[in-house]
C-alpha cells in the first residue's frame, strides 16, 4: 500500500472467527411489588435495602 502508484489498492477485511448474531441486553433485574392491584413498584436489585424500605414506607404499605 506504500507504493507511489495512484489509485486504489484493493484490501479485504475479513474476522478471524464467525460473528455471531448479538443478543439483546437482558433487563436488569428487579423486584416487582403490586400493591391492592392499584400501585406497581419495581425496585432495582442495586437499591440500598434502606432505600427500597423507605419506597414501599412511602406507599404507606407495612
Amino acid at each position: 500500500m506504500r507504493t507511489r502508484e495512484t489509485g486504489f489498492a484493493e484490501v479485504v477485511v475479513a474476522p478471524d472467527e464467525p460473528v455471531a448474531a448479538s443478543v439483546p441486553a437482558a433487563s436488569p433485574a428487579v423486584i416487582e411489588l403490586e400493591i391492592a392491584g392499584k400501585v406497581r413498584l419495581r425496585i432495582p436489585l442495586t437499591t440500598p435495602p434502606t432505600l427500597a424500605a423507605a419506597m414501599v414506607k412511602a406507599l404507606g404499605v407495612s
